[in-house]
């Protein structure tokens, strides 16, 4: 099989035109010279593996593994493949990285890199030592050259059952995670805080939103977050946020108590 013949499509479509680029850089010089905020650049130019990059939604034709069962048995079938697909994936996000620095460059705090998944609620969807194979080397590189060359923290999410490979993000140079899944299994926070401290921002971690945040009470969301708050963010390393994203069914309430409580710590 012919890696690159089979994804070149998708890695065209990875690549940032300057059309891209020169919206991106508007965006960050406005909020730069108008506001006060932190920028986040959203690159999310090296999410390898993830599930909505490997079915091709934007190629018009998807040869090669786009059935995601398969892609998970391919890391052990034909992982001569993907390393050569990994490798291409990479270097697209490194030059996707390398135009943006050339129009924002230090003027963001920090950039978006991968939103791959790799955990479940109960575990992880590859084995630990797969994870150190086939993905550290290329987070590895992509995280070398932006600390390299630019002033930029790295943003990786990334849900899940994943403690087991928290080490491996620090190791591979990530600075921040999110979301910080909580109530998935061995995500237990201490032990998260007490890995990540010093070393890796938590991004998240504090209001679960598959419970709490939707069927909880105010008081269920303000003890939750308050207890976030005080371990994840004690000697520092928090951006405070809730764990995911806020569907349609959570209460109105529930959301203007987590800026009621915020406002306290601010």
């Amino acid at each position: 099989m012919d890696a690159i013949k089979d994804w070149q499509e998708q890695l065209d479509f990875m690549r940032m035109t300057d059309e891209t680029i020169e919206h991106i850089a508007e965006h960050v010089n406005h909020l730069y010279n108008n506001t006060d905020k932190g920028i986040v650049v959203n690159a999310e130019c090296c999410s390898i593996g993830s599930h909505t990059m490997v079915f091709g939604p934007c190629a018009k034709a998807t040869p090669g593994i786009r059935d995601y069962s398969e892609f998970l048995m391919a890391h052990h079938l034909y992982p001569e493949y993907l390393h050569e697909c990994f490798a291409a994936w990479t270097n697209v996000a490194i030059d996707n990285l390398k135009k943006l620095y050339g129009v924002a460059g230090n003027k963001p705090q920090a950039v978006f890199i991968s939103s791959t998944d790799f955990g479940t609620q109960n575990g992880l969807l590859l084995s630990p030592q797969i994870f150190r194979d086939f993905y550290v080397p290329h987070f590895k590189k992509v995280n070398g050259w932006i600390h390299q060359n630019t002033k930029w923290k790295t943003l990786y999410h990334c849900c899940g059952s994943i403690f087991d490979i928290i080490e491996d993000f620090i190791e591979c140079g990530a600075d921040c995670l999110n979301p910080i899944q909580i109530s998935a299994s061995n995500m237990e926070p201490k032990k998260i805080k007490e890995k990540a401290e010093g070393r890796l921002v938590v991004w998240g971690g504090c209001v679960d939103c598959q419970t709490t945040i939707s069927f909880g009470s105010l008081a269920d969301v303000e003890k939750e977050l308050r207890s976030g708050i005080e371990l994840f963010g004690k000697n520092g390393g928090l951006i405070c946020s809730i764990i995911h994203n806020i569907q349609s069914d959570v209460p109105d309430e529930n959301i203007i108590r987590i800026f009621d409580v915020l406002k306290e710590y601010r």
